[in-house]
This record gives structure tokens, sequence and C-alpha cells, in this order.
């Protein structure tokens, strides 16, 4: 995956030395939409060995839950017994909740399984901190979990500024309760974290994903990092690397110029769906600035959102216009034919958990 395991975010801090809240609360909420989805199967499909490690992350940052095998990919009924085996199933016993430290015990397999496995890595998410770093042997792990032991959720371990931060601890909590009855599910997760996740603003995700490339960027390629009087050459070169397509005939200033004479045609038709979207693509880009986005998102009515857009783009040059001029014919704007002619060769889409199309 292009951006590794979320074990990788959250614990090379060299590479990644801030990781923005929306993000961490988004990918959060990503995880528990993947596995819910999983236990809402029928029959119910259980991971049993979730894990920041098996947690990938694509191009956006976006979640895909992965190694399913390690877990046998259990298929199962409720009612079907959970085998016997002479050591505990799966990965990693930080993970694990303490009811199948037994392989004896005939203990059913569970839905509860995962979301004590969760409730680990949510603390982890928050903490940025490995759980029980400071115990090397397994054994003393299991000891002190089986006994109710859990990681700290004091100031030290998760601070005072993370956002809802009463709520994330009472749902860590009880997601790592020691009777698996006490456990919330998945669904009741996703209830209580939609509301956190939609207190922050649209344009924080995206500015935590660019921020996060740019770090990674400056700290695995030194000879590409910029500072801010050669930002604009810096995009320039680095600008095919994150298109959705190539052009190949467009010459220079044409999707410009075609813009320019096209203006009023556009400001007429160009739709609220295709105006976000031409947003969203610019940020993803890094060729909209957060204050030219403010200043065209707060305009008043559709069309001074979109003459500001334009004006933007007459500033921005031409990377920016062949932005605009796709998505215009993405989204079937016919009334402004003829467009420039652009020879695309397009990437896969993006299947991930915020689309609700894979795993």
């Amino acid at each position: 995956m292009p951006n590794g395991s979320l074990n990788e975010l959250l614990h090379r801090k060299t590479e990644y030395p801030n990781v923005a809240w929306p993000l961490r609360f988004r990918i959060l909420h990503e995880i528990a939409l993947g596995v819910n989805y999983l236990h809402n199967m029928n029959p119910p499909l259980l991971h049993h060995d979730l894990k920041t490690q098996n947690i990938l992350l694509d191009n956006e940052f976006h979640v895909k839950i992965a190694d399913f095998g390690l877990s046998k990919w259990r298929m199962m009924s409720l009612s079907q017994s959970r085998g016997s085996k002479s050591s505990p199933e799966g990965g990693t016993i930080i993970y694990m909740p303490p009811e199948n430290y037994e392989p004896g015990q005939n203990t059913r397999a569970s839905v509860k399984h995962d979301i004590y496995s969760y409730a680990i890595i949510t603390w982890e998410v928050l903490s940025r901190k490995q759980p029980f770093e400071e115990v090397t042997n397994p054994l003393q792990i299991m000891y002190s979990v089986s006994q109710g032991r859990r990681p700290d959720t004091n100031e030290e371990s998760l601070p005072l500024d993370i956002p809802h931060r009463a709520l994330m601890i009472s749902l860590i909590e009880r997601g790592w309760a020691q009777n698996p009855d006490e456990r919330p599910s998945f669904l009741k997760c996703l209830i209580e974290l939609e509301p956190l996740l939609r207190t922050f603003e649209e344009v924080t995700f995206l500015e935590a994903v660019i921020q996060l490339k740019k770090t990674k960027e400056s700290c695995g390629f030194s000879q590409l990092h910029k500072n801010s009087s050669s930002l604009g050459t810096s995009r320039s070169q680095l600008a095919p690397q994150n298109e959705d397509f190539l052009p190949e005939h467009l010459q220079p200033g044409m999707a410009q110029q075609w813009i320019q004479s096209k203006r009023e045609d556009i400001v007429s038709q160009m739709t609220e769906a295709c105006l976000n979207q031409s947003l969203d693509a610019l940020l993803s880009r890094d060729l909209l600035m957060k204050e030219d986005y403010e200043l065209i998102s707060t305009k008043p009515t559709r069309t001074s959102k979109v003459r500001q857009l334009l004006d933007t783009s007459d500033i921005q040059g031409e990377e920016f216009a062949k932005i605009i001029v796709q998505k215009l014919k993405d989204n079937k704007q016919m009334g402004l034919h003829p467009y420039p002619e652009i020879l695309m060769t397009s990437r896969p889409p993006s299947l991930n958990f915020a689309q609700n199309k894979s795993l």
C-alpha cells in the first residue's frame, strides 16, 4: 500500500512527526465501518487478528483492513463452537482479549473479540504509544490483562488536548471490558463516532493528508524538499505524480485560455457537485491554498463561488485549470462543448471503507 500500515503512521515519528486529530478520527471511523460490515455478513465474518500492522493506508490515507489469512478468514455462525488449539490464534497478544488466552476453554467465536482489539487500537491511535511497551514478557502481559489491567488512560498517555477525550475514553474502556457481554457492538461504536467526526470541517481531512505527504517527501526524498519561496516550482515538479490523468495533447495554457473564453457559460452551467469535486481535487493535489478555498466556499451563492474559482484559476495557471476542465467533463457539462483535446490515462479508482466499496 502507498502509505504502509497504521502502525508505521503512528510510530515512525521522524517520518510523521504530527498526525492531525481529524485524520486520526477518520481512520478510527473507517476501521469501525469496515469491521461492522464484516460482522453484518451472513454468517458473520470475524477477523480475530485486528492490529495496527493489519490496517493498511492507501494514497489518501483511507483504511483497508488486511491479513485475514492469519485468522483463516473465519466464517462462522454465532452458534459455532470455537476450535481448540494449543496456543491462542491470530497475531499479537496485546490486541487479544483475555477470554482467548486459554484455548482449552470451550469459548464460542464472538464478535466481541474484534471490539476488544479495536479498543486497544483506539488507545494506540490517540496516544501514539505502543500498548504495554514497558513489558517485554508476553506472559506478563497476559497475566496483567487477565487480572483486569489495561493501558493507562491518564493525561500522560491520553493528553487533555484530544478532541472529545472523555467520550473516547468511555468508548475505549467499554470496548476492552473484562466481560465480553459488556463490550459494545461496532454499530454502537459507529453511532457514537459519527457525530464526533462531523465536528471536523471537511477541509481539515484534506489538509492533514497533504501535510503528511509533504512531511513524508521531505523525510524520504530530501532533494525534492523546497522552502516556501520555491513552492510553486516544487508543485510543478510533483504534479504529474499526483494527478488522476496524464494530459498528452494539451498545449501549455490551452485549458486556461479555454476557461477564459467560456467563463460566463461555466458560471451559469457548473453545478454545485462539480464545483465541490473541483475544490476537493485541487486541495488534494496541493494546488489550492486554504485561504483561497475559504474565499471560494464562503461566497453566498453558487455563481459567486464559481466566479471566485475561475478568478483563482487565472492566477494559479495551467495545472489548476486542467483540473477544472476535467471535472466539467466528468460531470458531463455538455453545454460547454467543445472541450480542449485531452488524452487521459486514468489510475484505478481508490477503493476504501469511506466509499463502502471494498475491504
